[in-house]
């Protein structure tokens, strides 16, 4: 640390708008959080969206295994996560990627079907439902891996997300009658 120089009075005004909050304290090690300014985007979690008019569905034009429509009425805006799942409809699906929807629109979102046996035409008008359950990390990255192989069209590689739910399903011997990952 030898030849370093603090400038306090330019690091107090650059650190006046973040006050330093109740320390944690491990001797001989003190943590400080750093507060900021609140948030400038308010959105709502796709389950509190629900709560007040969002929904998601299978596509106008017919369904899709690969894509889902989230149309939010609201105020605010809707943060869809990667790796949430959504159970009805046609087939159980999660999320390829985080994407904000606007306030009072509908956007398109890419997804991957996590239940394989289960292609239920009668059921092409049903509002989804959210998942109390997420992919998990290691089928996540195996999502954004196939997505990004050389030559690919940028999205996962479905047969490859079924035969990791069956794998999933197998090693902790969950019998699915649709190889549902809801069923794990």
């Amino acid at each position: 640390l030898q030849g370093l120089r603090c400038d306090h009075k330019n690091m107090t005004t650059i650190t006046a708008g973040y006050p330093l909050g109740r320390p944690q304290v491990a001797v001989p090690l003190a943590v400080y959080p750093v507060l900021g300014p609140r948030p400038t985007l308010e959105y709502f979690g796709l389950s509190a969206a629900i709560e007040f008019g969002a929904y998601v569905r299978e596509l106008a034009h017919g369904a899709d295994v690969r894509q889902v429509m989230v149309e939010n009425p609201t105020d605010l805006a809707v943060l869809v996560y990667e790796g949430e799942q959504i159970s009805g409809a046609q087939q159980n699906r999660s999320f390829d990627t985080s994407i904000i929807i606007p306030a009072k629109s509908g956007v398109t979102v890419p997804v991957s079907c996590i239940e394989r046996g289960r292609w239920d035409d009668g059921r092409g008008d049903e509002n989804f439902s959210v998942s109390d359950h997420t992919a998990d990390p290691g089928l996540r990255a195996i999502k954004r891996e196939a997505s990004n192989r050389p030559g690919g069209d940028g999205r996962p590689d479905q047969g490859r997300v079924w035969s990791e739910v069956g794998a999933r399903l197998n090693d902790f011997g969950v019998s699915s009658q649709t190889d549902s990952l809801e069923d794990l």
